[in-house]
């Protein structure tokens, strides 16, 4: 059979529209970035033995070049070959070129990323100087970091923010650091909400609680949340932080999305987040993440920033759920010395300073 090339704007475009020609166990060959996206060159899985052949003689061409040798310390076991199936997001296996060394792929196996999202990640460049500016440049444009707009569909008012999460993710610290940023770097009308449910009473708020500038306000139902709106109606930023809750118990997940209804009538849009901890496992972060997505999330605010070496169940949790992140947030006392807006150069630069073999030129973007 023919290999087929797949052009779209992003990856995750190319790679629905491969399983929905080739299905679910259709080979993706090589992926590469085009000016207008990325070409995507794909096979059914039953292509004939000549075209296997074809890509088996890269076991015996010379390396493109003595920087692109695959170190001797990478193994060279059947499962590293160059034929090596991988499970894709959408069921197509990836066939690696192993025999080219890529950074990538290697810091992301040194920190037991997912096979399926390493061989998505590792297939977007060559190992070069310019692999990490690929990775993310491709994350840019799949998965763009969400930032915060006004809260009038005609571009007025001030930013609405609100945040829920399971039980002791850093909630609260993560919008008190928001808070405090917030009244330093643009003074005005700051507002943070706390909410509490009626049978889970949060302590009363004592005035030194919130930062300067910052007016705090508690609510325990509906009513109470009500009528603070009609009291803080007009303001520059407003912070609502919703209680935490078990986010796989049905009841305490449909208690929380009457808050979000209330809140979001009562103020207009508001951009709704999940708060999930960077020390999580992927799999754990994007079951917490899938289980909150129908309450109306936009995106996601990490925290615990600050007691990880790697950013890589930010990066993997984002893929499997495609909710764009918005904060990062890595102390615990809330003072927004460490709080800030995502962005995935920061990002990706945590994961190439793991690179052993980066060159100084990439040392320099990745500080």
């Amino acid at each position: 059979m023919v290999v087929q090339t797949f052009s779209a704007s992003c990856a995750e475009i190319a790679f629905a529209r491969i399983k929905e020609t080739l299905g679910d166990s259709a080979m993706i060959l090589e992926v590469r970035r085009t000016a207008r996206g990325v070409d995507v060159l794909a096979a059914p899985s039953g292509t004939p033995g000549s075209l296997r052949r074809m890509y088996e003689v890269g076991r015996s061409s010379p390396p493109i070049g003595a920087a692109n040798e695959r170190p001797a310390s990478h193994g060279g076991g059947e499962s590293d070959g160059p034929l090596a199936a991988r499970s894709g997001r959408h069921g197509s296996r990836w066939m690696d070129r192993s025999a080219v060394y890529s950074p990538v792929r290697h810091v992301l196996e040194s920190i037991d990323f997912p096979p399926d999202l390493c061989a998505r990640l590792s297939g977007l460049g060559a190992s070069s100087d310019s692999v990490w500016r690929s990775v993310t440049a491709w994350l840019e444009q799949c998965y763009p970091p969400l930032a915060p707009t006004a809260s009038r569909k005609d571009g007025s008012g001030g930013i609405a923010l609100g945040f829920v999460g399971p039980r002791g993710v850093g909630r609260s610290t993560l919008v008190r650091g928001l808070a405090t940023r917030a009244a330093i770097a643009d003074p005005g009308r700051i507002v943070w909400v706390r909410v509490g449910f009626p049978r889970r009473r949060l302590p009363e708020a004592e005035a030194h609680e919130a930062p300067v500038g910052v007016d705090l306000r508690v609510a325990h139902s509906l009513s109470e949340l009500r009528g603070i709106a009609k009291e803080h109606g007009d303001y520059d930023a407003l912070l609502i932080d919703l209680p935490g809750i078990d986010v796989h118990a049905p009841t305490e997940r449909a208690a929380l999305h009457k808050f979000i209804r209330e809140a979001s009538s009562a103020w207009g849009r508001v951009a709704w987040h999940s708060v999930v901890p960077a020390t999580w496992s992927i799999r754990e972060a994007s079951r917490v993440l899938k289980a909150l997505q129908p309450l109306g999330i936009h995106g996601t605010a990490w925290t615990h920033m600050d007691r990880v070496a790697d950013p890589g169940a930010l990066v993997g949790a984002t893929m499997r759920t495609e909710l764009r992140p918005a904060f990062l947030h890595g102390d615990r006392v809330g003072d927004g010395g460490s709080t800030r807006t995502a962005s995935w150069e920061d990002i990706v630069g945590q994961l190439q300073a793991l690179d052993p073999d980066q060159s100084v030129e990439d040392q320099a973007v990745a500080t």
